[in-house]
């Protein structure tokens, strides 16, 4: 019962985390994207502006190498609880 409750805790976590990849890759993009100065902007401010921009891109894009790995591990963590549950232990 306990291992059953466990595989379902595993799989929400794993839906949590490719929710959470799919939205940093969507805001990482729209960020590098939309908030791109016109030709016309081509002061210092709108310099720093976009260079503002892309590093809050990088910054928001980075952690999910991380989160990615993380979704393997779950599926290999997923794996052995399911192996585990398939065998019969006699006492």
């Amino acid at each position: 019962m306990a291992m059953n409750a466990s595989v379902s805790a595993i799989q929400d976590m794993e839906k949590t985390l490719a929710d959470t990849v799919r939205n940093l890759d969507t805001l990482s993009e729209k960020i590098s994207t939309n908030f791109r100065p016109s030709a016309d902007w081509n002061d210092n401010q709108a310099v720093a502006y976009n260079q503002v921009m892309q590093k809050i891109a990088r910054l928001v894009k980075s952690p999910t190498a991380d989160l990615k790995k993380q979704q393997e591990k779950l599926k290999q963590l997923e794996e052995l609880v399911r192996s585990y549950q398939s065998h019969q232990f006699n006492g």
